[in-house]
């Protein structure tokens, strides 16, 4: 049986409905050979959508994985900087390490926060060298991503036609910033793509693995990135969306009260919902700008 897929909005594009979450076994967790071999897996089992960012030290491992079989994978990549020449120099990077001539989808990720859409939209800025990668051909399809305030990717929405947005999206999501109460109806509206990320919340809805999937397909995601760190749990992942059905009442209360017990505690809650960074005023290499602040 063939994993579903389902089209990326406005971009046209068919996608797996379960994506390969790369950062789980990035960051040093996992061998080269080893996590390219993840990636093979998961090509294996019909998943198309491949995520991945050069600081998730996964880049390679994503090249070397999809050797041969670029045209049937679409590999989104990211970048958390908010200036054009640090923005610039990753995508550059990311090209080379991922083996590749263009990315299909090019992510501003980590959007919380309204300095930084603003930093991301200003003239000459990060949003201006994306509109002219994919004018030249290194990029096909714009995004935002954003884990702690999905009203901020709605704002942006407004203010750039982005091809797809990439929010936090699981049971806690719901239970906390309601992004289908704040974003999914610009997302409808717009015809954005919609990619679902933290569905299984860093591993803390683990335990109810199928409802949390398909709770963020059942919201409207075109595609549920789920992290993993061996072949067997992107087996697990995959099996998932061969039938994502809607989850029956059993399923919902018990993801709900999962994800309850996780909100409710004070030690060890969630952190994105609770992210307070504004990485445009930051130096260092997240790319601070200078930026002249509204009045009151």
């Amino acid at each position: 049986m063939q994993i579903e897929h389902r089209i990326l909005g406005k971009t046209g594009v068919r996608v797996s409905v379960i994506g390969l979450g790369t950062g789980a076994f990035g960051f040093g967790k996992l061998e080269r050979g080893v996590g390219a071999g993840i990636v093979r897996r998961a090509l294996e089992l019909g998943i198309t959508y491949l995520d991945t960012a050069h600081y998730y030290e996964t880049e390679l491992m994503v090249g070397d994985g999809i050797a041969g079989e670029r045209e049937r994978v679409f590999v989104a990549t990211k970048t958390a900087k908010r200036n054009r020449r640090t923005a610039e120099e990753d995508l550059k990077l990311s090209l080379k390490q991922l083996g590749t001539d263009y990315v299909d989808l090019w992510l501003m990720h980590c959007v919380n926060t309204i300095a930084d859409v603003d930093a991301l939209i200003a003239p000459g800025g990060p949003l201006d060298l994306a509109s002219e990668a994919k004018r030249a051909g290194q990029v096909r399809f714009i995004g935002m991503t954003g884990h702690a305030r999905p009203n901020v990717l709605a704002y942006a929405l407004e203010r750039y036609p982005l091809d797809v947005v990439m929010p936090a999206l699981g049971m806690i999501d719901t239970l906390v910033t309601g992004p289908e109460h704040s974003l999914l109806p610009a997302v409808r509206r717009l015809d954005c793509g919609l990619v679902a990320m933290k569905v299984l919340g860093n591993g803390a809805l683990a335990g109810e693995h199928s409802a949390a999937i398909r709770h963020a397909l059942e919201l409207g995601a075109h595609t549920a990135v789920v992290g993993v760190q061996s072949e067997a749990e992107v087996e697990q992942a995959a099996a998932v969306g061969v039938a994502p059905l809607p989850l029956n009442p059993d399923e919902r209360r018990r993801l709900a009260a999962l994800a309850g017990r996780q909100v409710a505690r004070r030690e060890g809650c969630p952190f994105w919902p609770g992210d307070t960074q504004v990485i445009a005023l930051e130096p260092g290499w997240k790319g601070g700008v200078e930026m002249v602040l509204p009045t009151a």
